[in-house]
């Protein structure tokens, strides 16, 4: 699927993704979740079963479906890379 592509593509970051997969305590952190890359991001961490701030300037995730499940995992969050402050509040607490 399109993360597995991705971390065998960008062999630098897979040995700490793989890590990242092992502890499901603390959420992934998507920037730009409602971008083409973003949402298949989300989509697939959710497939998963992996809790993830899906960030966006709005801080609204557009692609929410009816699975109550994977919503749960779901934490829309305001993250505007041109405000330094808001990327900090974004990615704390996130692997």
């Amino acid at each position: 699927d399109f993360l597995n592509s991705a971390i065998i593509s960008t062999g630098v970051i897979e040995s700490s993704l793989q890590a990242s997969w092992a502890d499901d305590s603390l959420p992934f952190c998507v920037i730009g979740a409602n971008g083409k890359t973003g949402t298949k991001c989300v989509q697939d961490i959710l497939k998963r079963g992996f809790p993830v701030k899906a960030t966006s300037r709005s801080g609204i995730y557009n692609d929410i479906d009816d699975d109550s499940k994977k919503n749960k995992l779901l934490m829309p969050t305001v993250c505007d890379v041109t405000v330094p402050s808001t990327i900090d509040a974004a990615v704390s607490g996130t692997r």
